[in-house]
């Protein structure tokens, strides 16, 4: 026997063997799911353009350390060199130094004039 097939207020209706079964005219899933992921993909270019704009802002405001090579010369001490390179990274000459101390392999304040001292200073790019 053939199914019978009638049509009401955007349904089909299909009857076979006495046993009814509705199918919407329109698939609205499918619909709805095409919805969701096009809503999804504009928040997450939202997000992402956001995200790298913040980035960008963020590494062009943030000072980075520089460092340079210095030759020590007659009459130089670490103090002496910390104090004219110091910069606002630091809370004293005191850490100044010892960072200098660090950064050189250095054990005590002892430098010599024709070494050179890696120093870092900052500066805004």
């Amino acid at each position: 026997m053939r199914a019978r097939r009638t049509e009401k207020k955007g349904y089909t209706t299909y009857r076979k063997n006495a046993a009814a079964y509705r199918k919407p005219a329109f698939d609205y899933h499918l619909s709805g799911i095409l919805a969701f992921v096009i809503a999804l993909i504009v928040i997450a270019g939202v997000l992402v353009t956001d995200s790298i704009q913040s980035l960008a802002q963020s590494q062009a405001e943030a000072p980075s350390t520089l460092y340079k090579s210095i030759l020590i010369e007659k009459g130089d001490t670490l103090w002496s060199i910390a104090e004219e390179y110091i910069t606002d990274d630091y809370k004293s000459i005191d850490e100044y130094v010892s960072v200098l101390k660090d950064m050189n392999n250095l054990y005590d304040d002892k430098i010599l004039s024709g070494d050179t001292l890696i120093i870092s200073y900052g500066a805004v790019l």
